[in-house]
């Protein structure tokens, strides 16, 4: 019985990550500590995913009184997989525009987001269909299409390098890298956004980005501090007739809508597998790390990468061997071998009718 082909990547960051974690309201800063709070906590609004994986932590590992759910940061695999399907798109397009051919829409949205609609109906396919998709190139590797068939790879989160996580099993106890850092020392708030009248039903919005992020912690729980002396000073009376006025402008004082958003530290190191099928095929891998080459010459994880954040260097390995390096958006490492020749092959006799099939 054939084996599964695992594919390990390394990613170690140059600058931060953003992390697109971010909650409201003063709830979201641990006043003890002065660390932010992960998950979506009472009392507070989130406005964007959630991307801190929770991780059970034995005492005997964390050193501390009690097991404990700890949030440690990481870059969802779907977001990544999605990116790679839309270079992987690009592929194919360059030999359309190559060879002077076309697709249909449906084929061409069905290459960048997997299925032809968000609701995919029709007659389920067929035994022959199956396996036809898995043998292609492009399908049997992404899945998706009218018949949302099976992607051919199980790509793994990029999980931080931490020694607490090879501990407990998250990362293999072998992985190299893991560091110690504490787990609230990991991050820092990279900007604040102040929506003080959105109760108004204004647009106001300010955005300030702040080095580092001790002074932003120190300007938060000033403004937190203010905002609850002052609710306090109202007795019952006075509060009954602020809604108006007083009230609303308590609300904005309050920062009930100040958001943090944060980084991860530069110079972490990650770690993902992908799992692939045992009858993956060559040409299948060589889609896989074409996609991978031009994701790391994108040279961007997360969002924020306009103000420079997301740089990284990407090492992908087939065991020991490396099939692809980068450092900081440039290729200085290629040995494709066969995987490279048989997507070339593929993409040389590439049958527009065939890839219409999956997506008609």
């Amino acid at each position: 019985m054939s084996e599964h082909k695992v594919i390990s990547l390394h990613l170690h960051s140059v600058s931060p990550i953003h992390i697109a974690d971010a909650s409201a309201g003063e709830s979201h800063i641990d006043p003890k500590t002065g660390y932010i709070r992960a998950g979506k906590l009472p009392k507070t609004m989130p406005v964007t995913r959630i991307e801190r994986k929770p991780i059970l932590v034995p005492k005997e590992i964390s050193g501390e009184n009690d097991d404990a759910v700890v949030h440690f940061p990481y870059i969802k695999s779907n977001g990544i997989v999605g990116r790679l399907r839309r270079f992987a798109q690009d592929a194919i397009n360059e030999v359309l525009k190559e060879k002077d051919m076309t697709i249909s829409d449906k084929t061409y949205r069905g290459l960048s987001c997997g299925a032809v609609s968000g609701t995919p109906t029709g007659v389920a396919p067929t035994l022959s269909e199956y396996r036809k998709a898995r043998e292609h190139f492009y399908l049997g590797l992404f899945g998706g299409g009218n018949g949302m068939f099976a992607s051919g790879m199980s790509f793994g989160d990029f999980n931080v390098k931490h020694k607490a996580l090879s501990a407990t099993g998250v990362l293999p106890a072998s992985i190299e890298g893991a560091v110690n850092v504490p787990v609230p020392q990991l991050t820092y708030p990279v900007s604040l956004v102040r929506r003080d009248r959105m109760l108004e039903l204004t647009d106001y919005n300010i955005e300030r980005v702040v080095k580092g992020g001790n002074e932003a912690i120190e300007q938060w729980l000033d403004l937190v501090l203010a905002a609850s002396k002052e609710a306090e000073q109202l007795n019952d009376d006075e509060k009954s007739d602020a809604k108006d006025s007083n009230l609303k402008e308590g609300r904005r004082q309050k920062l009930v809508n100040l958001v943090a958003y944060e980084a991860v530290l530069a110079g972490l190191g990650y770690y993902s597998k992908i799992v692939l099928s045992p009858d993956a095929t060559d040409a299948q891998i060589g889609l896989l790390l074409e996609a991978l080459s031009r994701f790391a010459q994108s040279n961007a994880v997360g969002g924020k990468s306009a103000k420079g954040l997301g740089r990284f260097n990407l090492t992908v390995k087939e065991g020991d061997n490396v099939l692809l390096q980068s450092n900081d958006g440039e290729i200085t490492q290629s040995n494709g071998g066969n995987y490279t020749e048989a997507l070339i092959d593929e993409l040389d006799n590439l049958d527009v009718d065939v890839l219409e099939s999956f997506f008609a």
